[in-house]
């Protein structure tokens, strides 16, 4: 299973890509599945002060493409997040075919 990582807006740390990838290894019960994955990374609100941290993952399986998104204050509670919802859609996915 091939994930690229690709951020938007920011230069991310090593920190961040390992623990994009440690939390990635999660969907690995499901390999048989994905294909193929995209993950970007994306800081809104850059102008304000508050800046908003947005996951979008992007899975192809057999036929389909399952898409995450997810925004909240921090990367690592936005990750967690859109991780378990894609394994939601993978789950259902598996269980139809």
């Amino acid at each position: 299973m091939n994930f690229n990582v690709q951020s938007i807006n920011f230069n991310p740390t090593d920190q961040l890509l390992d623990l994009v990838d440690k939390k990635l290894n999660k969907l690995d019960k499901f390999k048989e599945h994905i294909l193929n994955g995209e993950v970007y990374l994306k800081v809104d609100n850059k102008t304000q002060n508050i800046k908003d941290k947005t996951v979008e993952i992007k899975c192809s399986v057999k036929g389909n493409v399952l898409f995450v998104k997810e925004t909240t204050k921090t990367f690592e509670e936005t990750i967690d997040l859109a991780i378990d919802v894609m394994s939601r859609q993978v789950k259902r996915y598996k269980e139809r075919h």
